[in-house]
């Protein structure tokens, strides 16, 4: 009878100390491992190495989801069928009569971070607003009734969205904006008033404009883009 009380609870030791070492080990994880949860990028990454395909696929169904997000903008300024406009790839060079897509980057100038708290900082200044999907707008006249945005700006990398509960530990390689014309104003004043806006932002970060082909945008590319749009403007008004 003592033998089976010594083996019972020599069996007691070994569960309790088997649960104690399971339990250690689940309230071990490292606090870098938990900060690499929470920033969608990881600290030290190269701006070149995050700007890659995938987040350029992320950007093109965010743009989409906005455009879907005020479908009221879409077909009152739109001139395609329903069917037709759907079909349409995002963020892609493939622009028609009736729409037309603008993509740039503003990417860390060193190959090194941006700080969530600089964002948030600077894109304040420059007149964007945090909103829809959480990531930033900008409405041209604030005071007016027009309720969609001008343009929109997310962040570089997958998914795309700013979390502000977490901002202070996000760090990302740049920003992505995308303008989809004809917007709630008009497409050379939309194109003008973005300009502005990456000004200003290239005078508070330490940022370079870029295209989707990661070369930097000069003046003389910027002023042939809205020759562009002018003559998109143009086209688009002749269809009304």
């Amino acid at each position: 009878m003592d033998a089976f009380r010594w083996v019972l609870l020599i069996i007691g030791i070994i569960i309790f100390l088997l649960i104690y070492l399971l339990s250690k080990k689940r309230n071990s994880v490292p606090d870098e491992q938990a900060d690499e949860k929470i920033s969608p990028v990881l600290p030290g990454a190269n701006a070149e190495q995050m700007f890659d395909d995938s987040d350029r696929a992320s950007l093109d169904a965010l743009a989409e989801s906005m455009r879907l997000h005020h479908p009221q903008e879409s077909d009152r300024t739109s001139t395609g069928s329903p069917d037709k406009q759907h079909d349409k790839k995002v963020g892609t060079a493939e622009d028609s009569d009736d729409e037309k897509m603008i993509v740039l980057y503003l990417v860390e100038k060193h190959g090194d971070m941006l700080s969530g708290a600089e964002i948030i900082d600077s894109l304040k200044q420059a007149g964007m607003r945090y909103g829809d999907m959480k990531i930033f707008h900008y409405y041209s006249d604030l005071d007016s009734n027009i309720s969609a945005p001008v343009f929109s700006m997310a962040n570089l990398v997958d998914p795309g969205w700013f979390d502000l509960i977490s901002i202070d530990k996000t760090m990302t390689p740049g920003l992505s904006l995308f303008m989809r014309l004809p917007g709630p104003i008009g497409s050379i004043r939309a194109f003008d008033e973005m300009l502005e806006v990456i000004d200003k932002l290239e005078q508070l970060l330490p940022v370079t404009l870029k295209d989707k082909s990661r070369n930097k945008v000069s003046k003389q590319m910027l002023m042939h883009m809205r020759e562009e749009v002018v003559e998109f403007e143009r086209t688009h008004n002749k269809l009304q």
